[in-house]
């Protein structure tokens, strides 16, 4: 099984660690091991096959699998180059940017045998318990809302903005309740400011509503949260016409931590379901990479076996979908003219960072 990374930054080097680790495992269980290659701008210092285009990279190792983890901007190009690819695309979020052409994105992937958009909350247990109760008890959303923010000011990392963070929580919401509807969008405010080292006025801040089907959805996300957070709040409707309140935590209070805690605000003994959960992290060997572990073990299991994922990957369709709808909100926020946040102050470089602020 062949891989190759595309893009040997912050997350590629997540996702090398991800296959890493599996290969190890694999080779302890008897099986052969992941040969991982990279196509990278900048000279790899690790013992890593490495090559200097993508087209010479698809034509001498034959990937099986291409991760697409260059910076935002960068994916248009990439897809492009990855044009008659007939093997397993991943793809980091967003899928493009606002100005990019999403029906060519159609047609570059055309070929594949598969497609999968990073969104790696889906992979949380929060997020499939959720899911879950709200099937299995009938519950019909009335409202949820969204806090989901980390501080991104003065990073090295080029960036498309609030929308590269503001995908998991809606990814989240159409995730967790709807079966057939999707969201719509209604109003969206923003803030641009220097914050990044893509602009002076990238949007750093992003609050919108929207409807699913019946149900009414808001949230804000911002890359200017003094701390990491990431909330959804959820009013359910149950069968009989009560209130059921549900809210999910991510990443509290370091990676891969979560929690779920469901309830009847109506109840003296109002607890239906509590849980909190590492996913394994303590156990692994490189922090932050517990759910896309699992996101990277679906991708195999479906290359090599053809077992359909644990969690359904969020594919080429339905991610030009959830871009389309992240251009709508960008390109119709109301914003106030850009101010200044990050200064004359030079970019920290990445050594001056845990994997906890990068993320």
């Amino acid at each position: 099984m062949r891989i190759l990374i595309i893009g040997l930054g912050y997350a590629g080097r997540r996702f090398l660690g991800c296959f890493h680790s599996i290969s190890q495992i694999r080779v302890s269980a008897g099986h052969p091991p992941l040969s991982v290659a990279a196509v990278n701008r900048s000279p790899i210092e690790d013992a890593l096959r490495s090559y200097s285009s993508i087209p010479n990279a698809l034509k001498q190792f034959a990937p099986d699998i291409v991760v697409v983890s260059a910076s935002d901007g960068q994916h248009f190009n990439v897809l492009r180059e990855l044009d008659g690819y007939s093997g397993f695309v991943i793809c980091e979020k967003p899928l493009v940017n606002y100005h990019d052409d999403l029906f060519q994105i159609a047609h570059f992937m055309r070929h594949t045998s598969g497609f999968c958009l990073d969104l790696v909350e889906r992979y949380s247990d929060v997020t499939s318990e959720l899911s879950a109760f709200a099937q299995n008890n009938n519950l019909e959303l009335a409202r949820a809302h969204f806090i989901w923010g980390k501080d991104r000011i003065n990073d090295h990392r080029s960036t498309s903005g609030a929308v590269s963070e503001i995908i998991h929580p809606l990814d989240l919401v159409e995730h967790v309740v709807s079966k057939s509807n999707t969201l719509s969008f209604r109003n969206s405010v923003g803030m641009r400011s220097d914050f990044s080292i893509s602009g002076d006025r990238i949007l750093d801040s992003l609050f919108v509503t929207t409807n699913l089907g019946r149900a009414v959805v808001s949230g804000y996300s911002s890359f200017v949260n003094i701390e990491r957070q990431r909330t959804l709040d959820f009013i359910f409707i149950s069968a009989d016409g009560r209130n059921v309140f549900a809210r999910a935590e991510f990443d509290t209070p370091a990676w891969d931590y979560d929690a779920l805690r469901i309830w009847n605000p109506d109840a003296a003994e109002s607890s239906l379901l509590d849980l909190r959960t590492d996913h394994g992290r303590s156990s692994m060997q490189m922090a932050t990479i517990a759910k896309l572990s699992r996101l990277v073990q679906d991708v195999l299991a479906f290359v090599e076996n053809g077992k359909q994922p644990t969690i359904p990957f969020c594919c080429a369709e339905d991610s030009i979908r959830l871009q389309q709808l992240l251009n709508v909100m960008e390109l119709r926020a109301k914003t106030p003219a850009a101010y200044q946040i990050r200064g004359f102050r030079e970019p920290l470089s990445p050594e001056y960072r845990s994997a906890e602020s990068l993320g």
